[in-house]
């Protein structure tokens, strides 16, 4: 038997029992649910089996022999000792249709929250300046904040 018919579809070790090893069998085989918000009234779209093994596929990094983050890079925790390094879904553009699937630590994904990708790429540098004293980003910042496309409060009155 070839080492290529034994190997986790998704990292690519070798193992006993295709078609995924003990690490990424749960995370391949998450389904994910097309409602969210606290009421459950909002239907997103998710993705597929398929592109979701695609995503996780390309989140695996092989030297390091470990999931890394689409947004931060960071080395992701699949067993879940440590839920903010936990593998999520984020959908890159929300609201713009199926595809753009990143897998993200948990704490990144809810900064993120409703924001496209480079919406949060720029608020994110921006309030870095505003924090480290720069006076002319937090007006930046106030104009992106009042402009974001697919951001909706969880705080703010429902009209």
């Amino acid at each position: 038997m070839s080492d290529k018919g034994r190997a986790c579809a998704i990292c690519e070790v070798v193992i006993e029992a295709p078609p995924f090893c003990v690490t990424c069998g749960p995370l391949a085989r998450r389904r994910f649910g097309r409602k969210r918000g606290r009421r459950r009234d909002r239907v997103v779209d998710v993705p597929t089996g398929a592109q979701w093994r695609d995503a996780l596929r390309a989140a695996w990094d092989r030297d390091a022999k470990s999931f890394r983050c689409g947004i931060s890079g960071v080395r992701l925790d699949p067993s879940g000792l440590i839920p903010a390094l936990y593998p999520t879904l984020d959908h890159a553009s929300p609201g713009r249709g199926a595809g753009g699937w990143l897998v993200v630590a948990a704490a990144i994904n809810d900064m993120k929250s409703d924001l496209d990708l480079d919406e949060a790429k720029r608020a994110w540098a921006l309030l870095s300046a505003v924090v480290g004293g720069t006076r002319s980003a937090s007006d930046e910042l106030e104009r992106l904040l009042s402009g974001l496309k697919h951001f909706r409060s969880r705080a703010a009155p429902r009209g």
